[in-house]
């Protein structure tokens, strides 16, 4: 039985033919420790124009719904694993996982953060991917002190705009090195829940936010537009794609 609208992925396809892999698709067979989430928001990545081509490193077995970054709310028919304190059909949270593009995902629990309360959906769901990559490159790899300066190269994109805000509290002035978020989770893994543990302290104060592009894409079908600018270079900060209504924060 089919019961959720996705971009399913059968073969590589040029990003003009997406529109067309918008289908009536099956819920996702929970494993362990994954729960079903209603999927509020998604975040376009550029990795995402890539994978549907075959041209990113990451190469999910067709069948593959696109997508990677989310917000949304457990969904209520969701199953809670053992340990898991999120409630069904109310807990708001944001990560990521194969087939964001989609109006339900799973992903397990245990890789999601709970929305703070002053934050919009909008705005978490493009934190996942951008936003610890940007403080860990200020703060676990070039170790930011008070007083110094930061150069940002390109500040438009998800990942760079992001240290903007972070550098005015850090107070770094100068800057130049690389960092690969993804293989901390790999080569040092205790560092990863110390960087979320910093930045949800930063965003409950209100400190720091998602930078949220002015125009919101409405509905998937909107997603081959929404990529397609992005594409083009035609955004700023993050961009994202209204899947289902949701509480959203204004920045």
């Amino acid at each position: 039985m089919l019961h959720r609208k996705a971009y399913v992925i059968e073969e590589y396809i040029k990003p003009e033919q997406l529109p067309n892999r918008l289908v009536e698709w099956k819920d996702p067979e929970l494993k362990e420790n994954e729960i079903l989430i209603d999927v509020h928001y998604a975040g376009l990545n550029f990795f995402d124009i890539l994978q549907i081509q075959g041209k990113y490193q990451l190469k999910p077995p067709f069948p593959w719904i696109s997508g990677a970054e989310f917000s949304g709310v457990v969904a209520a028919n969701s199953p809670i694993p053992k340990g898991c304190t999120f409630v069904p059909g109310k807990t708001r949270v944001f990560g990521a996982g194969q087939g964001s593009y989609a109006e339900k995902i799973k992903v397990d629990y245990r890789t999601l953060i709970e929305v703070p309360a002053s934050m919009g959906l909008d705005a978490a769901a493009g934190l996942y991917v951008t936003m610890p990559t940007s403080y860990a490159a200020l703060v676990n790899r070039a170790r930011t002190q008070p007083g110094e300066w930061v150069l940002v190269h390109a500040a438009a994109g998800g990942g760079s705009i992001q240290k903007i805000p972070a550098n005015l509290l850090l107070l770094k002035n100068v800057a130049a090195m690389g960092v690969h978020w993804g293989a901390y989770a790999r080569n040092e893994p205790e560092a990863v829940p110390q960087v979320w543990k910093e930045l949800l302290a930063l965003f409950e104060s209100g400190k720091v936010r998602g930078p949220v592009f002015e125009k919101v894409f409405d509905g998937l079908e909107a997603v081959p537009e929404g990529l397609r600018a992005l594409g083009a270079r035609e955004t700023w900060g993050k961009a994202v794609v209204k899947v289902k209504g949701g509480r959203e924060g204004k920045l």
